[in-house]
């Protein structure tokens, strides 16, 4: 009788992995030019080449059936250059909902913020669990957003946008998805995996 428990559970177990959820879906974006932008005028940009905390090398962004984990690397991500470094992204999800994400990191890299709002208005969320990590000997900025302040969409769409600030000098920016300073194009669909 035990023997035949043993075998019933081991078969069981041996059964269980094929039952997890399958392994979070990810879409990563390396930009190899160096193309940050500055604005200049009302509708216009110049362009800047590579500047300290701003030129993204790569964005990864993960939907895992719990979390939706967004990661840039920068090319140089320095305390002290910037009063204050910004990133943001949009998110389009299935159920045709929108949310933007800002992250704010301060001149000295001692405090990042990330919020998370709602529709083309932006309208702030209470999301409990969003968090965000500013690496600045990796390069990177990472924040994890729980999939329930988002409504666990099936997939999800995302733009990005880096920019960093210097009081009396100037704005820079770089589109993760391209070039060109400017928001156009949307990611692929990314499903929760």
């Amino acid at each position: 009788m035990r023997i035949a428990a043993v075998l019933i559970l081991a078969g069981v177990l041996w059964t269980v992995p094929a039952l997890a959820p399958a392994s979070a879906e990810r879409d990563a974006t390396v930009d190899e030019t160096y193309d940050v932008w500055s604005p200049e005028g009302f509708n216009g940009f110049t362009p800047e080449g590579s500047v300290v905390n701003t030129d993204l090398r790569r964005t990864v962004v993960i939907h895992s059936p719990h979390t939706v984990v967004l990661e840039a690397t920068y090319r140089r991500f320095r305390t002290g250059v910037s009063d204050e470094i910004r990133f943001t992204v949009y998110l389009r999800t299935s159920d045709r909902r929108r949310f933007a994400v800002h992250v704010f990191v301060d001149w000295d890299g001692r405090y990042t913020s990330a919020s998370i709002w709602r529709g083309i208005n932006e309208l702030p969320l209470e999301c409990s669990g969003l968090r965000a990590r500013s690496d600045f000997e990796a390069n990177t900025l990472r924040v994890k957003i729980p999939r329930g302040c988002l409504r666990r969409p099936r997939w999800i769409r995302y733009q990005a946008l880096a920019e960093s600030y210097v009081e009396d000098e100037n704005l820079w920016r770089d589109n993760a998805l391209g070039p060109g300073p400017r928001l156009k194009t949307w990611s692929e669909r990314i499903a929760s995996g």
